[in-house]
Parts: C-alpha cells; structure tokens; sequence
C-alpha cells in the first residue's frame, strides 16, 4: 500500500516535467550554420523562423550583409536566426515530438551591433518551432 502513494508523486512529478516515455527532448544539430554582425543594435530579439526564399533574401538584404547568402532547399529546409548583443553566440536546439525547440546562447558582455546565427534544419519530422506552426 505504501508503495502505490510513492509512485503517485513520482508520476505527477514525471508529468509535470515533460519526461514521461515519449516526452524525451532529443538534441538536433543544424545541417548548416551562418554567423556574423551587423552593425545595427536593434536587429536583436527573438528567435524567428525563415521558411521561404523570399523573406530569407528579403533579410540578407535588410542586413546588408557583404557576402553571398547560403544556399537553402526551402522545400526540405528551413532556416532559425538567433540574434545576441553579446560578444559570442551558439544555437542550441531540441525536438519533441514534432516541435523543434531554438534558442541562442550567448555571453553576457554587451557589445555594440547585434551578432546573429543563421541555422538551417531539415523540415522532416518538424511541425512547430518554439510552439508556433512551421509553414
């Protein structure tokens, strides 16, 4: 009887963090990662998701970075761009069950301009990212 209310909190607990069997967060590593500064501090905040060419050009250019933009198969890809003020930035991401969870890591040594991370993920398996529908 004492075993049958151990197990309770135990499951509630289990719940309550997401780490019941099927729940598991597994580490995805992007196929490809672009990263650099620009120049205008206010081009930080969250992470926001490119799924189409068009807005992803539409970005380069409103950066004005100098390089070539990276080849992306929007059809099976997309592209997460994480954005920091701080001086170093690294992406880290998770999949449960078809939501890819995206955030940035970054020091917390403020710099002027905004450091970015451009990571491109296969489209396979993913519905959401960050809880919002992946179009």
């Amino acid at each position: 009887m004492h075993r049958v209310f151990l197990a309770a909190p135990l499951l509630l607990v289990g719940v309550m963090t997401g780490r019941m069997a099927g729940e598991e967060k597994k580490p995805v590593k992007p196929k490809a990662e672009t990263a650099g500064t620009v120049a205008d501090d206010a081009a930080a905040g969250p992470a926001r998701t490119v799924a189409d060419a068009k807005a992803f050009e539409k970005l380069w250019a409103d950066w004005k970075i100098p390089a070539d933009a990276p080849k992306v198969d929007f059809a099976k890809e997309f592209v997460v761009v994480v954005t920091s003020r701080g001086s170093r930035l690294n992406v880290v991401a998770s999949l449960s069950s078809d939501d890819l969870n995206v955030t940035g890591v970054s020091t917390r040594d403020l710099r002027p301009g905004t450091r970015y991370v451009m990571a491109v993920f296969e489209r396979d398996g993913v519905k959401k990212v960050n809880g919002k529908e992946l179009k």
